[in-house]
């Protein structure tokens, strides 16, 4: 299971699953009495983003570069748990995956409607043994309901 799509020809891929991308504030930001927010209020907030390469960045970055909104860059974070502690601390707004999103009394998650940004999981495997019996097995159980790519 990747985060990332590839368009390797040698892999089989399947979408597995698709969540929608959820901006969490420290109790103390006014987003944080409100259950969703339009894109546009992100406008110049203080926001902290993950590193480069990161698919919730990837997203992110996208779906706000073509809506033209240009949120105040707080602080580029490298992991999940220390973006949390930062929004926690009252640093700024953080986004993460909401599959990833860890409760704590201190942060609110907050939707952005329409869920316009959003992450990807892919399952792979190399299309040699895409048709074994195991395999196969595998992704007709895992993947009932899903499109191959």
């Amino acid at each position: 299971m990747l985060a990332g799509h590839n368009d390797d020809p040698r892999f089989a891929v399947h979408q597995y699953a698709r969540h929608p991308v959820v901006l969490f504030a420290n109790i103390n930001h006014p987003f944080a009495h409100r259950s969703s927010i339009e894109l546009a209020e992100l406008q110049q907030q203080p926001l902290l983003r993950r590193e480069k390469g990161s698919t919730t960045r990837t997203a992110l970055e996208k779906v706000l570069q073509q809506a033209g909104v240009k949120p105040q860059n707080a602080m580029e974070i490298g992991s999940r748990e220390a973006l949390r502690e930062a929004v926690i601390r009252g640093l700024g707004l953080g986004m993460v995956s909401e599959a990833e999103f860890i409760p704590h009394p201190s942060i609110r998650p907050i939707r952005i409607e329409g869920d316009p940004i959003y992450t990807e999981t892919f399952v792979y495997c190399l299309q040699e043994r895409r048709q074994s019996l195991l395999v196969s097995s595998f992704f007709e159980e895992a993947l009932s309901g899903q499109t191959e790519i």
